[in-house]
């Protein structure tokens, strides 16, 4: 479903346009607006933005907020077949 969100979790990785959030629930990709916008594996963010039908987050100018820092939480141990499945998309797993 589309729509506006805004979701807080864990940075897993980064990528100069993207990043992957998780949280207890899941995970998603986020399209950064500002590359400059420095976030690191572990930083706890809120992000305000609109999801697309894909999981990913278009991230607002100014939708996003470092609220804290944590450790990485584990990947999820999944299968090949379930790794490369569209429900894993964003998601943080090891095969």
């Amino acid at each position: 479903a589309k729509g506006p969100v805004r979701l807080t979790g864990t940075v897993v990785h980064r990528n100069p346009f993207l990043v992957f959030v998780q949280d207890d629930t899941g995970g998603c990709f986020a399209l950064l607006p500002n590359r400059d916008v420095l976030l690191l594996p572990g930083d706890r963010v809120e992000l305000t933005g609109t999801v697309a039908a894909n999981k990913g987050v278009t991230v607002a100018p100014h939708g996003v907020v470092v609220v804290g820092r944590g450790p990485v939480p584990p990947p999820r141990r999944v299968d090949r077949a379930a790794a490369l499945a569209p429900t894993t998309l964003g998601e943080w797993v090891e095969v």
